[in-house]
């Protein structure tokens, strides 16, 4: 046993040309395979990371498409519309809700903002997009 911890653990008894011995000692190694080890972790922080971040960049693509869709959807609607009106919907796992109003001193336009929302990791995101209508002249 003890030969055999001698020929894996110690230098190799290998000659060179030269006569001196060659080959790793144990703590060579150990120390090569602990810089590998945390090499190797960091690579998977790192992908781990990267697919969190792909992951929440997809939601909050997800949600601007809903936004945008409703809010293309009402403006192309005529101001007088009566489809022109505030309102929700679920798409799960996101809610998209809008409000209409007609604000300020210009009543010829209506304002329209749509927020698309979800919910993760116990926390709430929200996008947000905004636009109007307006009353066409002489109507």
């Amino acid at each position: 046993m003890n030969r055999l911890f001698k020929i894996f653990f110690s230098k190799a008894n290998l000659k060179s040309s030269n006569g001196d011995s060659s080959g790793f000692t144990l703590m060579e190694v150990l120390l090569a395979l602990g810089i590998l080890c945390f090499s190797v972790l960091a690579l998977y922080r790192m992908q781990s990371t990267a697919i969190n971040t792909g992951n929440t960049a997809w939601k909050f693509t997800k949600a601007a498409s809903l936004a945008a869709g409703q809010i293309e959807y009402l403006t192309s609607l005529s101001w007088d519309s009566p489809s022109l009106v505030s309102g929700s919907t679920e798409n799960p796992p996101y809610e998209l809700t809008w409000e209409v109003s007609e604000t300020g001193t210009m009543k010829n336009i209506k304002h329209i903002r749509v927020t698309s929302s979800w919910k993760e990791k116990k926390r709430t995101h929200n996008y947000i997009l905004t636009s109007c209508v307006g009353k066409a002249a002489g109507r």
